[in-house]
């Protein structure tokens, strides 16, 4: 393992509430932080040495009793360098506890002062979705709340659509608290979402009688596992349009953005997102590994061998795999046969909202509209061509046994540069042997005066070459 190292140079911007200008200082003592695809809001914790801000502090805050100058919510930024030398945004977040700590190592007074930081992402867990008949104006009593905040108007269309709306309608509420700085959070959150083809709500969803984080509200009607919903810090190296959940057009590295894209596990989506400049793949080296190292493993818990993805929203008596059947000429549901007998019988069925076979005449012929095929920008002629299209690719994704997952540590990357980056939902290529995975979550380690080290969570682990040869023989033998 290598014993190449860089200092990271980590920087914190705070901007209390009640200080009209940010400030910088550098006197970070540990720094440590958490990402991944599943939480929204990153977590990062920081201690600083001493209980005041030392004479390398901006004069406005120099001797200043830390907890004196910094409050609950106030917003720091903190940015870390990569072994090229760039500083990047690590997290973006509000201050969710700070302590002082009067400790004696080996006999010597030693003070501290812990930050714990939650990304501005937690805010739309924090935003609750509720009702309450004393609140008749706030609360989402029978779905009230919700039609009056949405003009009326229940969510359909593409998933990206429907997202939008969700969206729109709730962070248009005068209970939305805003960040130190006077930010709303829908100014602070920016929409990046792809367009998502291939499905569509014609019947309104009913998102009128959700209750609890707008998060989890946001994710069920993402169509999840065929598209991702995620947050992170934007390190695209071509700046992409973003819109703010406010509606206004405009991009920039200082704030977060809400991702909404097609699961990159296709290969061409996959092969996009891991070449070299994309801001999304990067390749690690044998020097480039540090503890805890690499850590995989197979996991037949993972592996599945029976794939059936029926539609939520069905036309009123009938029989849904039936009529799936026989329209789609008996390519439903798709069996590993071979799989079947070395592992037994492994189900994987998965409902989708977005495609609703919606009356009879749907149900018998199965015909989509021409309006319908052109909004949802499909070359399906057919519903029951949706559901075996989402089969086959949960077939494709979770049948092959060899996937690997797991950690690797490597020396402190972040950021968009293929050697020294790495960020969530990003491709990862092992030098040694081409082996690829994909990056589901990343924490940065460092204490003065170790090294800066970075564990990546990974999954999907795999040689392209036998992944796709495996994939090319079961196309054969079930013909779809």
């Amino acid at each position: 393992m290598t014993t190449f190292t860089h200092g990271p140079d980590i920087q914190l911007e705070f901007k209390p509430s009640h200080f009209f200008q940010p400030f910088t200082i550098k006197s970070c003592k540990t720094y440590n932080s958490t990402r991944t695809l599943e939480n929204p809001a990153s977590q990062a914790l920081v201690s600083l040495q001493g209980h005041d801000f030392d004479d390398k502090a901006p004069v406005e805050v120099r001797g200043k009793r830390i907890l004196d100058v910094l409050g609950l919510h106030d917003i720091c930024k903190v940015r870390v360098r990569d072994g090229k030398g760039k500083q990047w945004v690590d997290v973006k977040g509000m201050i969710r506890n700070i302590s002082e700590q009067l400790t004696d190592p080996q006999g010597k007074p030693g003070r501290n002062v812990q930050i714990s930081l939650a990304g501005i992402g937690q805010a739309l867990v924090d935003y609750q979705i509720f009702w309450h008949p004393h609140i008749a104006a706030r609360s989402n009593l029978g779905g009230m709340g919700y039609l009056i905040r949405s003009k009326g108007r229940p969510p359909k269309g593409r998933p990206d659509e429907v997202l939008h709306q969700l969206a729109d309608t709730f962070f248009n509420d005068d209970y939305i608290f805003r960040l130190a700085d006077q930010t709303p959070i829908n100014q602070a959150i920016f929409r990046n979402f792809g367009i998502i083809t291939d499905g569509m709500a014609i019947i309104a969803l009913s998102a009128m009688g959700m209750e609890g984080p707008l998060w989890q509200t946001l994710k069920r009607f993402s169509d999840a596992p065929w598209n991702e919903l995620f947050v992170d810090i934007p390190h695209e190296l071509n700046n992409p349009t973003s819109q703010a959940l406010g509606d206004v057009p405009q991009f920039s590295y200082d704030n977060i953005h809400l991702y909404l894209r097609k699961t990159p596990y296709e290969r061409e989506d996959w092969d996009r997102l891991a070449q070299k400049g994309s801001g999304w793949g990067f390749e690690y080296r044998e020097e480039d590994r540090m503890e805890p190292g690499e850590m995989l493993a197979r996991n037949v818990d993972k592996v599945y061998n029976f794939f059936w993805c029926p539609a939520k929203a069905v036309f009123a008596g009938k029989d849904q795999l039936a009529m799936v059947y026989n329209q789609s000429n008996g390519k439903l549901p798709i069996i590993d046969e071979d799989s079947v007998r070395k592992y037994g019988l492994r189900r994987l069925e998965q409902q989708t909202e977005y495609v609703q076979i919606a009356n009879s005449a749907a149900a018998k012929q199965g015909v989509i509209p021409a309006a319908d095929r052109v909004r949802m920008q499909t070359t399906a002629l057919k519903w029951s061509d949706l559901l075996v299209d989402r089969t086959k690719r949960i077939a494709r994704w979770n049948g092959y046994d060899k996937f690997e997952e797991g950690t690797i540590g490597t020396r402190g990357r972040i950021g968009a540069d293929y050697n020294h980056g790495a960020r969530i939902g990003g491709v990862i290529t092992r030098q040694r042997d081409g082996k690829q995975f994909y990056i589901t979550g990343i924490q940065q380690n460092w204490s003065h005066p170790g090294p800066h080290t970075t564990t990546l969570t990974v999954s999907r682990g795999h040689d392209p070459a036998d992944y796709q040869a495996w994939w090319a023989k079961r196309l054969a033998i079930i013909g779809v």
